[in-house]
């Protein structure tokens, strides 16, 4: 999936640097060739890791005896939810910029105090 966007997105600013005329432009055949040997690199290795993978791999052999008696799934905790991650995510860097901002705002003001 990663590669097809990569690909995609470099297409993509390929063509708008050929509208533009940029002298930085790569030729629209050598992105093409670079698709194509990527292709052809890529393709038969999958298929090979696919085989070997399949042929070397025996029958699943579990270290235990699985009990056929269900047991409940705990419930996962708040702060482990995609919507909770998301927002910290968000938060934790804004934050750490906020401080960092403060802080020196407040060194700053307090060297100008003592210079004039």
């Amino acid at each position: 999936m990663f590669p097809v966007i990569a690909f995609s997105m470099a297409f993509l600013l390929n063509f708008i640097a050929i509208y533009y005329g940029s002298m930085i432009a790569i030729p629209f055949t050598s992105m093409l060739t670079v698709c194509m040997i990527w292709l052809a690199v890529s393709s038969p290795l999958v298929v090979l890791g696919t085989l070997v993978g399949r042929s070397c791999t025996k029958p699943n052999d579990f270290p235990v005896r699985i009990s056929s008696v269900r047991r409940p799934i705990p419930d996962t905790p708040v702060w482990t939810r995609p919507i909770v991650l998301a927002a910290i995510g968000g938060v934790l860097p804004f934050a750490s910029i906020f401080m960092e901002v403060r802080i020196r705002r407040l060194m700053f003001a307090s060297i100008d105090a003592l210079m004039c």
